[in-house]
């Protein structure tokens, strides 16, 4: 059903597939390696998915970038004549490899209106770009024969790194994670252990192409050997782990921001909901009533409110008072507390009257 996708492919290039590719490596260590790749991502998918969910909430405000329209129509080209060249070549089938999968992605991502959703895709993609790294870092080329196909595939792979750190704003829905949360790197690396040994390697093996290598290495692989698949699984996660942070780093550093750090809980911890003692409680509650031309402050704060060396002293003369009961019924004094805030704002009425009878005695002395 899929030979029209690869039937141009001449698998008798190397790496590009065949029964010699196919039979790279034992039938049985395949399996070994997808059942261990299977269980692996099982287990990062689900840590990571409890703490994405518990992450602050995204930002989902958008910035209309000047430059982000010339992006997408750019991107959209470059990735057409390269659809094009797989159709004219009989090659359609090298589309599902990760780079043209990331392109789709990119693509998305700067024409699609400001969500959530677009905000997720966002932040997952960035920890994907180690594939069109490593197709720089180790081009392969001998499957591509026909004119300006080397040259499209370094503008697209250099398209794919170059995009996120355009358009990587921390004030718009192209933000990143904090640098100390790991959640959405290791959510992406159970991703592409899914995609590699779930989705493609099956595919491989029907087809008998050497999709993005999981039949036998590629041409310039420096780890070519029996156990490729198992070194590319440990230096590719050790790579996705730094990768994206680095190039987030950078962004930001470019584009003059600071690095976000720290995780900022979406809901305030036990200790942050108790943390305001009864006392600090009063206090706001004092410094409100003193100024009653100012608007009732949110912040629960004594540090937040602007004092006078006046409010100081009727603020320490109302502590004391408090204490030693000067005026009123222990039963009127015991029940003012923060619950009743119609009585301590009669109390410092009262304490003020008093404050204005001896300035106005010794005013009429003098």
């Amino acid at each position: 059903m899929l030979e029209w996708s690869y039937s141009g492919i001449n698998i008798s290039l190397p790496g590009a597939g065949g029964p010699e590719c196919a039979g790279y490596t034992p039938w049985s260590q395949r399996l070994y390696e997808a059942i261990f790749a299977a269980g692996l991502s099982f287990v990062l998918i689900k840590w990571s998915w409890r703490r994405l969910k518990s992450t602050a909430p995204l930002i989902v405000k958008d910035y209309q970038y000047s430059y982000k329209q010339t992006l997408l129509v750019l991107h959209c080209l470059v990735f057409g004549v390269e659809l094009g060249f797989k159709l004219a070549s009989g090659s359609l089938i090298w589309v599902l490899n990760p780079c043209h999968i990331i392109t789709i992605i990119q693509i998305i991502l700067l024409s699609c209106r400001p969500c959530k959703e677009v905000a997720c895709l966002f932040r997952l993609h960035m920890h994907l770009l180690n594939g069109p790294l490593l197709a720089l870092a180790f081009p392969v080329l001998n499957t591509r024969l026909l004119p300006f196909e080397c040259a499209v595939y370094f503008v697209q792979h250099i398209l794919l790194l170059l995009i996120p750190i355009v358009i990587l704003d921390q004030s718009t829905i192209y933000s990143v994670e904090p640098v100390d949360d790991l959640s959405w790197v290791v959510f992406s690396v159970g991703l592409q252990l899914v995609y590699h040994f779930i989705f493609l390697l099956p595919l491989a093996l029907i087809t008998g192409i050497n999709l993005n290598n999981m039949l036998c290495p590629a041409v310039s692989d420096p780890f070519s050997g029996p156990h490729y698949r198992v070194i590319a699984m440990l230096h590719q996660t050790a790579l996705i782990l730094v990768l994206g942070k680095c190039v987030a780093c950078f962004a930001l550093t470019w584009n003059g921001q600071s690095l976000p750090w720290s995780i900022i809980p979406s809901e305030p911890s036990p200790v942050q909901k108790f943390s305001l003692s009864k006392h600090a409680a009063e206090t706001a509650l004092l410094d409100t009533l003193l100024d009653s031309d100012r608007e009732l402050v949110t912040d629960l704060s004594l540090a937040a409110s602007s004092w006078c060396w006046s409010d100081l002293f009727r603020y320490q003369t109302y502590l004391y008072d408090k204490a030693h009961q000067p005026y009123g019924t222990s039963k009127d004094t015991s029940s003012m507390d923060e619950s009743s805030p119609p009585k301590l704002a009669s109390s410092v009425a009262r304490r003020r009257s008093k404050e204005d009878e001896v300035v106005g005695r010794d005013k009429r002395q003098t």
